[in-house]
């Protein structure tokens, strides 16, 4: 009996470790490779300028990327390993024009009219450290935007994008949702948040519900075990 009873309680603590894991944001939920990317989104409303940090969250997506876009060998970098060819790869990168063409096609701006921003890549000085600038001149004073973000997905389709914009707003890009409206108004901003928020919360009891499902299934196989 102490021996049946000891693995129910084994089996019910397994439940909640993983209703813990359904809980608590792991970098492998968002990044399949270490900690997810990260943009942040600047709206400069007056001057119909909006402004796009790219930042990938471990060093090693440069030479995902650089042998993704055919800058490099996968297999040389793998070979090579750490730092060194993390600094080989982020110097192909920086030192290419085709670093600047893959993020104008996997990073897009539309005013909410639907008209393109055009596109300009700032400078590069120090890739590792401080990611790609980029900057999207819009056509007129801005009230919403629409910001496509694909970056990498095309390497791995579980890469996701956390990004951050006016007024506290944020938002994950996948594979799935490549798409978001930015606000400029504090207002819809708030709303957007709360949005967010009641989506997340939604989510979160659903995985609740789910996990105490099964939690409570297990519970009772343990009771049936016992009593036989």
């Amino acid at each position: 009996m102490p021996a049946r009873r000891s693995r129910a309680a084994a089996t019910v603590a397994t439940a909640v470790a993983a209703l813990g894991l359904l809980l608590w944001p792991s970098p492998a939920q968002a990044h399949p490779f270490g900690p997810p990317q990260t943009v942040s989104i600047e709206l400069a409303e007056d001057a119909g300028v909006v402004r796009v940090h790219w930042q990938p969250g471990a060093p090693d997506d440069y030479s995902y990327l650089a042998a993704g876009i055919g800058l490099t060998d996968a297999d040389e970098s793998q070979g090579a390993g750490g730092l060194i060819a993390v600094k080989r790869d982020a110097d192909a990168l920086t030192s290419s024009p085709l670093l600047g063409r893959y993020l104008t096609r996997h990073v897009v701006v539309r005013e909410a009219t639907g008209a393109a921003c055009a596109p300009t890549v700032l400078p590069v000085e120090h890739l590792v450290s401080d990611g790609v600038r980029l900057e999207f001149r819009c056509a007129g004073p801005l009230d919403d935007v629409d910001v496509r973000v694909s970056l990498l997905t095309d390497l791995h389709p579980a890469y996701q994008t956390m990004a951050t914009g006016p007024h506290g707003q944020r938002f994950a890009y996948s594979a799935t949702k490549t798409e978001h409206r930015w606000s400029t108004s504090p207002e819809e901003a708030d709303d957007a948040l709360a949005q967010s928020a009641a989506l997340q919360l939604s989510g979160v009891l659903a995985g609740l519900a789910g996990a105490g499902g099964a939690a409570a299934l297990v519970v009772r196989r343990s009771r049936r075990r016992t009593v036989s």
